[in-house]
């Protein structure tokens, strides 16, 4: 079988979302993004990264969420 015949979610360097439902979101580690976080613990977030350089990921995610009104941001999986 070609890989062009393969599933996407076989394929090399793919990553259908709907197959990492067992990962979680890791807000201490500063070189990995983690993806849509609720805002209560973008919160706590902003706080462990406070004097992080503007190259943290997790920086940046939690200006976005913080940054957007507070009805917008699914708080359903905290």
């Amino acid at each position: 079988m070609e890989w062009a015949e393969a599933p996407p979610s076989l394929r090399p360097g793919y990553l259908d979302p709907r197959s990492l439902k067992h990962t979680v979101s890791n807000i201490a580690d500063c070189l990995t993004d983690p993806g849509p976080i609720p805002r209560g613990v973008a919160v706590r977030a902003r706080r462990m990264h406070e004097s992080c350089s503007s190259q943290c990921r997790v920086k940046g995610r939690v200006a976005e969420v913080l940054a957007a009104p507070a009805d917008s941001v699914e708080d359903d999986f905290e």
